[in-house]
């Protein structure tokens, strides 16, 4: 992408499209389009790396939930179980 905005800068004056000819008459200037283009290419990069981090984050919350929801889930079918066969509700247990 850097290179790209190089390329667009000797477009002004280029006789055909391969003629860097404006590249060597002012170096300077190409030097600082080429650092714009870094500067445009690193703002978009670090842009994308905290939205895949903010991304990652969310789906990592998802996954624990799931994960609490299954062991709930499991241990209440297994108070039921254990209920059922013993052929008792939840309040005879405190009863006695």
């Amino acid at each position: 992408m850097p290179l790209a905005f190089v390329y667009m800068m000797t477009r002004a004056g280029a006789r055909h499209p391969l003629d860097m000819s404006q590249l060597f008459k002012s170096p300077s200037r190409a030097i600082g389009w080429f650092l714009l283009g870094n500067s445009i290419l690193m703002f978009w990069r670090v842009n994308y790396v905290a939205q895949m981090r903010q991304n990652n984050a969310s789906l990592s919350q998802l996954h624990t939930r799931v994960t609490n929801n299954e062991q709930t889930h499991n241990i209440l079918k297994t108070m039921k179980f254990h209920l059922q066969t013993r052929r008792m509700d939840i309040w005879e247990q405190h009863s006695k």
